[in-house]
């Protein structure tokens, strides 16, 4: 939808009427000015696919999807790839349940290595950062202290 909209700054797009969308794939891919975007009514119930969603935002700085029902995804991959200059991720209501393992591969790759998560659930906080998720990433992507939990 933004996909390669290189003017954009900042979005608000809380009014926007998502009930019925099963695709956001590429929705905000290369939006490389972007450095806000209020998200925050988005329903998510019926997405399938977030891949590349935010892929090289990478003037994004805070992000929230606090709101997000994750519970029909199947893949997110490139999710949040190469956002960074991102601080904070606030995806605190993402539930991945075992065995229902979705595609996330680089997901999280070249993400600001101060990044400061929040986290709600701890096998998501375990799958979705797990240090192979990161492939070739160094160490310093995930760490312990960057967890925010209740």
């Amino acid at each position: 939808m933004f996909e390669d909209c290189h003017s954009l700054y900042s979005l608000d797009l809380s009014n926007f009427k998502t009930a019925n969308v099963s695709l956001m794939k590429y929705m905000f891919n290369r939006c490389y000015n972007l450095t806000f975007i209020n998200i925050s009514n988005f329903n998510t119930s019926k997405v399938r696919k977030m891949d590349n969603m935010f892929n090289s935002c990478i003037n994004l700085i805070t992000l929230n999807l606090s709101n997000f029902d994750t519970s029909n995804l199947i893949s997110m991959e490139n999710m949040f790839y190469n956002c960074n200059s991102l601080i904070y991720l606030n995806i605190y209501s993402f539930k991945i349940t075992e065995g229902n393992n979705i595609p996330i591969n680089n997901s999280f790759y070249g993400l600001n290595p101060n990044v400061t998560y929040c986290i709600h659930d701890e096998y998501t906080k375990y799958y979705l950062l797990k240090p192979d998720n990161y492939f070739i990433c160094s160490d310093t992507c995930y760490k312990e202290s960057n967890i925010i939990k209740d």
